[in-house]
């Protein structure tokens, strides 16, 4: 029993009978919840003596009305979606993404768990009509910015440094890996957990590092029946097993979850698949009728992993990915109930992660010459340790003490690569907020908290490794080198916040206000300070409310952006490997080390800033909810190119010995940024037109309408040459907002719900229309740069464009294709989906869905490209039985 304008709470005993102390009177929530039971939640009135029966009834396919969709509700001023218990188990969900598939403005996905897929939220991917390197960039941070906490405590990928080279590659590596991005959401099964809240707007100041919104997951605590499940689609296997056991009247509660899936996105080539497996132990307990308290242990392993194909005789490809380790969680409240001070709440979770990426392939046309150096400004040869002077008796050859034994390789024409990144992430999060709230009359209630939250993440793992005769490509100079991850500083993030709840009653009428400040500071970056407000009111008594909020939310830097990898070259001074009169023996191979550090120390914390105001109208079992909202961020994660000019020597035989001659060089490398803007405008709504009895159908309408508007938000660097730096003579400066991306997206769903409680049958049926999906470039000045650095003395100068067609600066001139101008629009596309569950007697349960039923894959041309796509998913269908064993 919770009453959440005050933070109180109380635990019946074994006759159902509970007390509250301490309540003013009036008017105020309660809230009651029993897993496996429909929570209660009614405004009641407190008088000196208030006395009520509440009267819960079990979940089951048996109510007059079952939840399988989406809820929008309001908690206190603040928007929320609420996924329960019985919608995940109708749609069969196998992960986390698969129920966040039930949100308005989703469009519907087969089951799968081929790839890493993240939460994004308030955005959308779309590879087929639009994905250019800014939206991957911009996706990419929405989910980075979108939080998912589970049980009070926030799951961090932070740590995550599986990429092969952030200075040549970005986040990218040749296996899976959801590094520079929010996390892998395969790896959360969600059979353990009880529901799922979804904040899209401006969330409470309690929740830090999130621009995107918050994923709220709450673990099934309390007993429950043993269940079990086994799911089967035809991509996915998938088996598991949970129950909650009570250990005594007074020992508390242990709820065990045991998980199992295998996937293979193509059944008739089982090359590539994906394992997971999951445990967790949870106990739960009510300890001196004050302290609230649960504790529990994740355990998982996962591995995506692809085979060599057996007629893959020219590549040998095959790649792994495994992560595995646990997370520990303690979360509670204990309750005071003084006059003012109610409660304090506290978290503490630590994870660890131990990630090993591996991939193999060959390489060709690999004749390059790299070095084993590590220091800048190295020069050394394939003849380790000798010196080597010019014709002038100068010495070439020098190194630090450090890099005394390099030297370098010329590589062979062809060669068998692979490497491996190991990775052991530690996540630390501890958080604590005390509770003060009253009463003022009939009036007022005031409630409001004070707390903070500490974070510590890093890795420690042996990081990058790979034989060095056969490293990973490098080419035009660009090289790559081992990276230990073992020195690399932990984050350290101090979060502070206050917040402030007011109810009024004006005439009857309520108001709620929440207005809040959060603090955060990540070690070595400035800190940023967050106002948040959310407001809503009651228009036409318990029927329409109007509400509205603002507010600024900022995600910290994750590792991958705050020490990204060390830009190196390897340049190669001399060779006489081309002359045919030289044995092998007799080569001399001379390549000076060039390294860069590309790290950014004037990166600053994302910051996006939210808007939103909407409407809630309620008449008996109807209701309507819309939300209109716009999201701005300037100043997102990316990677920008750096350049750096040096004077590069070349050496040349002269009979007499090695004469130098020197020139300059751009060379150019990755560099955090904080480069990504996203300007989100659009609307949700949820019209829910509640159970007609006489057909026994319930019609529910949702959607959303969605524009996105990416761009550069800095100055960028460019030459056509940018990666091959003999061929470079200037570097162009064009202007940010250069070239946008616009992309529009309007999508709704209407769902049939169907139920008969007599015989625990339900069916939904779903249309989901895509009434609009467009995308265009909103080309400005993006041909033609408003400055250039100059090869030979390195300053910067202003273009004037009449020089243009000067040959000296035909590298820097972008050339735009005439297909940028072209804009995109789909037509129409509808999708059909069926949902069935059945009960067959008290204990076991039948469930089975079909998508895309109709077989609607239209092929349709792209006017920009000219080829065609195949769009909707796939026909697919699966199958879910499970049983309940009381115990």
């Amino acid at each position: 029993m919770i009453l959440p304008e005050y933070d109180l709470w109380g635990v019946t005993d074994k006759a159902g009978t509970f007390t509250i102390k301490n309540i003013s009177k009036g008017n105020t929530k309660i809230v009651i919840q029993c897993l496996g039971m429909v929570t209660v939640s009614q405004s009641i009135v407190v008088d000196s003596s208030t006395s009520r029966n509440f009267y819960m009834e079990q979940n089951s396919l048996r109510l007059k009305e079952v939840e399988v969709t989406a809820k929008e509700r309001q908690e206190g001023a603040v928007p929320v979606t609420t996924i329960s218990r019985s919608a995940m188990d109708h749609i069969q969900a196998t992960s986390l993404n698969d129920v966040l598939n039930l949100l308005p403005g989703a469009v519907p996905t087969n089951q799968s768990l081929a790839g890493v897929s993240n939460a994004v939220l308030r955005n959308y991917e779309d590879g087929k009509v639009n994905s250019t390197a800014a939206i991957k960039s911009v996706n990419a941070m929405n989910s980075m910015g979108t939080s998912i906490i589970m049980d009070n405590a926030p799951i961090s990928n932070n740590a995550n440094l599986q990429i092969l080279n952030t200075a040549t590659a970005g986040n990218n590596a040749n296996f899976e890996t959801s590094a520079g991005s929010g996390i892998d959401l395969r790896q959360i099964s969600t059979d353990n957990i009880e529901s799922i809240d979804v904040i899209k707007g401006i969330a409470s100041v309690q929740y830090g590092d999130v621009t995107s919104g918050a994923v709220i997951i709450r673990s099934k605590a309390g007993k429950s029946p043993l269940q079990v499940r086994f799911k089967v689609n035809p991509n996915i296997t998938q088996t598991s097993l949970t129950g909650g056991y009570k250990l005594g009247e007074k020992s508390g509660n242990l709820n065990i979850s045991l998980d199992y899936a295998h996937s293979t996105d193509k059944q008739t080539v089982a090359l590539e698949t994906y394992d997971r497996y999951t445990t967790k132990f949870l106990y739960s307990n009510t300890l001196f009728d004050k302290l609230r308290t649960n504790t529990s242990l994740d355990i998982i392993y996962s591995k995506d992993n692809k085979k060599q194909d057996e007629d893959d005789i020219k590549n040998k490809v095959k790649k792994s990915a495994t992560n595995q380790g646990f997370r520990f969680n303690t979360n509670g409240v204990y309750q005071f109930n003084k006059e003012w001070f109610k409660s304090i709440h506290y978290t503490f979770s630590t994870s660890y992660t131990d990630r090993e990426g591996f991939y193999q392939t060959m390489v060709s046309n690999a004749s390059n010459i790299i070095s084993t150096a590590m220091s800048d400004g190295t020069v050394v040869t394939n003849r380790p340790g000798q010196s080597i002077n010019d014709v002038d008796g100068k010495p070439i050859t020098q190194w630090s003490e450090g890099d005394k034994n390099a030297y370098n390789i010329f590589l062979p024409y062809e060669y068998l690569m692979h490497y491996n990144i190991d990775g052991k992430e530690w996540n630390t999060f501890l958080s604590t907020r005390a509770t003060f709230a009253n009463s003022v009359g009939e009036i007022a209630k005031n409630r409001f908290f004070v707390g903070g939250d500490y974070r510590s993440e890093g890795n420690n793992g042996k990081g990058k490794t790979y034989d060095q005769s056969t490293p990973p490509v490098s080419n035009n100079t660009r090289a790559i080198r081992m990276r230990s991850f073992k020195d690399i500083p932990f984050i350290k993030q101090l979060g502070l916040f206050i917040e402030e709840n007011l109810n009024l009653n004006i005439n009857g009428h309520d108001l709620n206000f929440q207005a809040g400040l959060r603090y955060d500071k990540q070690k070595e970056i400035k800190g940023e300070i967050s106002p948040r407000l959310n407001a809503s009111f009651e228009i036409i008594k318990k029927k329409l409310f109007i509400r509205g909020g603002y507010g600024h939310v900022v995600k910290s830097l994750p590792l991958t952006y705050l020490y990204p990898e060390t830009a190196y070259f390897d340049l190669q001074n001399y060779t006489n490997a081309n002359n045919p009169a030289v044995a092998p023996e007799d080569y001399l191979h001379i390549t000076t080390t060039r390294a860069f550090s590309a790290r950014n120390k004037d990166l600053k914390l994302a910051k996006s800033k939210k808007a939103e105001i909407g409407i809630d109208l309620s008449l008996g079992n109807k209701s309507l909810h819309i939300t209109a909202y716009q999201d701005k961020m300037n100043n997102g994660y990316g990677f920008g190119t750096a350049i750096s000019r040096i004077e590069y020597t070349k050496y040349t035989n002269t009979g007499a010995g090695l004469a130098a001659s020197t020139q300059n060089l751009f060379l150019a490398y990755n560099s955090p940024q904080n480069n990504i803007a996203s300007e989100t405008k659009g609307f949700d709504f949820d019209l829910d037109l509640g159970r007609f009895d006489a057909i026994r159908t319930s019609f529910i309408l949702n959607g959303g309408y969605i524009k996105n508007t990416t761009y550069s938000s800095q100055e960028f660097y460019y030459n056509n040459n940018i990666t091959n730096p003999s061929y470079i003579k200037n570097i162009g400066v064009y202007e940010a907002k250069a070239e946008k991306s616009q992309r529009d997206r309007f999508v709704t769903t209407l769902r049939l719900v169907h139920n008969i409680p007599e015989i625990g049958f339900v069916i939904s049926l779903s249309a989901t229309t895509t009434w609009i999906n467009k995308d265009k470039n909103i080309l400005g000045n993006d041909s033609i740069p408003v400055a250039y650095i100059s090869l030979s003395d390195g300053k910067r100068y202003d273009f004037d464009p009449d020089k243009i067609s000067d040959p000296k600066f035909s590298d820097i001139k972008r050339t735009v294709a005439p297909s940028r101008h072209i804009k995109e629009s789909l037509p129409i596309l509808w999708c059909f989906n069926m949902n069935l569950t059945k009960e067959i007697g008290q204990n076991i349960n039948v469930s089975f869905f079909a998508n895309n039923i109709f077989s609607y894959n239209p092929r349709i041309k792209s006017k920009r490209y000219g080829n065609y796509d195949q769009f909707n998913p796939p026909i697919f269908f699966g199958l879910e039985l499970s049983a309940k064993i009381p115990w």
